[in-house]
Formats: structure tokens, sequence, C-alpha cells
């Protein structure tokens, strides 16, 4: 899972693998572009088999299976979160669907913690 916030760019992200570990990393040129579309459409993008896409997409063996969702503050764009797996068809519709909850919940938490800082800002 690789989250991009509009502070980095796109080559950039916080990765966590598959036993939650934290890494900084180079976004796949895959990657890069479900971000680079999610941020243009303002929408979730997927692929079930990312291996039958066009050769703009190089597929890696870690990236058969991708989501890429916006994460909006007041329909502003603040970040992307994106996920891949390894095996094709890996996420269906109720994947799609709890990222997209997950997009919001993390809206919100970010929109909470901003107004709480100009809370404290303003005492």
């Amino acid at each position: 899972m690789g989250f991009f916030t509009t502070a980095t760019a796109p080559q950039s992200l916080i990765a966590i693998d598959s036993n939650g570990i934290l890494h900084q990393r180079a976004a796949t040129q895959n990657e890069s572009l479900f971000i680079e579309n999610s941020i243009a459409e303002q929408s979730m993008q997927h692929c079930n088999d990312c291996a039958t896409l066009g050769s703009e997409y190089q597929c890696t063996d870690y990236e058969k299976s991708i989501i890429s969702v916006p994460i909006k503050i007041k329909n502003q764009l603040a970040g992307v979160i994106t996920i891949s797996h390894s095996d094709r068809e890996h996420f269906n519709s109720c994947g799609y669907r709890l990222m997209q909850i997950f997009s919001t919940f993390l809206s919100q938490q970010l929109t909470i913690c901003r107004l709480e800082k100009q809370l404290k800002d303003t005492k």
C-alpha cells in the first residue's frame, strides 16, 4: 500500500509492505500512472489484471491488481492512497468499496486534525 500526499512528488511515496513495515521509496511506473490518473480524474482508478493493459503500464509481479483512491478535504486533493497485489483479480467490488470508505475515513480524520490545530492556534 502506498500513500502519496500533495506535499510529495508521486515519485516519492510512503509504502507499507505486507508485514506492516513503512518504507519511503520511489513509486513504480504503474503506481505513478494510477496516482496521476486518480488526481486527474479526481476518482478511484483500478485494474484487476494490469498485465493486460497497454505498453505504457509496465506491470511488475507485485502489481497485477491495483486500486488508487484520492483523499479529499473540502473537495481539495490531500493525497492518494494506492494498494496493489501480486495476484490477478485479487480485488472485487467489496475491496473497491472498502477503499472508498477508507479514503473517506482518512479525509475525516485529516479534517479533525486540521480543526484541532486551528483551535489550538487561536488560543
